[in-house]
């Protein structure tokens, strides 16, 4: 049975991958719910016997920590030295594209207009240095997880209590079991490559909010709506992996929102 590190498990994607897929591999869930220098602990005192390491490590683009923005681009470094016999698959995000009205494909140039989007396109470089690798661009991956925004968004919306979202960066919801099946189709299969890893859904974290309030029939939600001076459309075409799974993402709409509910 084939061994595959997750890390990080307690996000959405890592946590459906290690869900999903605990009965097929040896899977070893790492989390981040203790805090990083445990996380980083973990690793340290894991022996280099993986065929493959999911780097699932996020810090959401919202976030104002340039330190912890450093991390997407180490973490990767980390494992690269670490792992050295182990297959390795950056989950790295659609913010490495440039802004534009037009939907985004993997051989568009990589220009990104953020510090988050710059450090997740120097941890694809840092991937690419290793001689076995695949990098996914992904959406927003929402679904049930121990922590991301997703899960902000419902606990905001059970309690009617405040929660700041970003209504100036159109990106792509993509749920995490959509994202699961494909990283688990493509990753022994494909080899140094990239694939874009999204629904076609496009809209604002603030949107995305509204969506999930809509489908749960909650109309006083307690939204604050955060606007910068800049608006950003990321928007990607995840054709490629569509065409080589024969497969289609999910979208966001109430005829699915007790399946992906899950």
């Amino acid at each position: 049975m084939e061994r595959i590190l997750v890390l990080d498990a307690s996000e959405s994607l890592g946590f459906r991958f290690s869900k999903d897929y605990t009965d097929k591999y040896e899977i070893m869930p790492l989390s981040s719910e203790h805090g990083l220098y445990s996380l980083l602990k973990s690793i340290e005192n894991l022996n280099d016997d993986f065929d493959f390491v999911i780097n699932n490590f996020e810090i959401s683009y919202y976030n104002r920590n340039t330190d912890l923005f450093d991390l997407n681009f180490k973490m990767q470094d980390i494992i690269n030295e670490k792992f050295r016999s182990a297959k390795k698959i950056y989950i790295s995000t659609q913010m490495v594209y440039s802004s534009s009205g037009d939907k985004k494909s993997e051989s568009d140039k990589t220009e990104p207009e953020t510090y988050y989007g710059r450090t997740k396109l120097m941890g694809e470089a840092e991937a690419k240095k290793d001689n076995n690798y695949i990098i996914f661009r992904s959406g927003l991956i929402y679904g049930k997880c121990i922590k991301n925004i997703y899960t902000d968004i419902l606990v905001s919306l059970r309690g009617r209590t405040p929660l700041k979202l970003d209504n100036s960066i159109r990106i792509n919801p993509t749920l995490n079991r959509d994202a699961s099946m494909a990283v688990e189709a493509i990753i022994k299969y494909s080899d140094n490559d990239v694939y874009n890893l999204a629904s076609p859904d496009n809209m604002t974290l603030y949107d995305f909010g509204r969506n999930i309030a809509g489908a749960l029939n909650v109309d006083n939600y307690n939204f604050i709506k955060i606007n910068s001076s800049n608006c950003y459309n990321y928007d990607v075409s995840s054709e490629k992996i569509e065409k080589t799974l024969n497969f289609k993402f999910s979208t966001l709409n109430l005829m699915n929102f007790m399946t992906f509910l899950r």
